[in-house]
């Protein structure tokens, strides 16, 4: 997926807009950074988000060898991420398909919202978190 993002201003809670070609058609995404990020911290305080590259491809291996698929997870990569990071992480859930989103956010931006230092992905690995990450995107 390819995205582009710019920031509109709206008051003091800026939005953002971001375009993505998803399966072969233009999606356009509207959403409050500041309450996805919110969503995203309310996870990791909860247990159900996978940080960081390495434990998202073993949490991704694991359920698929135990379950043969896997549903409900997205994994929420960040705008600054290095080009090798950026593969893996595509590969892996393309292979497993699971939904990958790039943020507008930097590593530095999704690591302070999950109490960590800079993290370049996270995966939300729980039912009613993933409707509402998934609910905070389409807004």
């Amino acid at each position: 997926m390819f995205f582009h993002a710019r920031i509109l201003p709206q008051g003091q809670n800026s939005l953002i807009a971001i375009c993505a070609a998803v399966r072969g058609g233009m999606e356009f995404n509207m959403y409050d950074e500041k309450k996805l990020l919110g969503v995203i911290g309310l996870c990791r305080g909860a247990g159900k988000a996978i940080v960081g590259v390495p434990m998202i491809c073993e949490h991704l291996r694991n359920t698929h060898e135990k379950r043969g698929e896997v549903k409900d997870v997205i994994v929420i990569e960040a705008s600054d991420t290095s080009e090798n990071t950026h593969k893996k992480i595509n590969d892996k859930c393309a292979y497993y398909g699971v939904e990958t989103v790039r943020i507008a956010a930097g590593c530095e931006e999704l690591g302070h919202a999950l109490g960590k230092s800079a993290v370049a992905a996270v995966a939300i690995a729980d039912k009613g978190f993933f409707a509402a990450v998934k609910k905070q995107l389409s807004c």
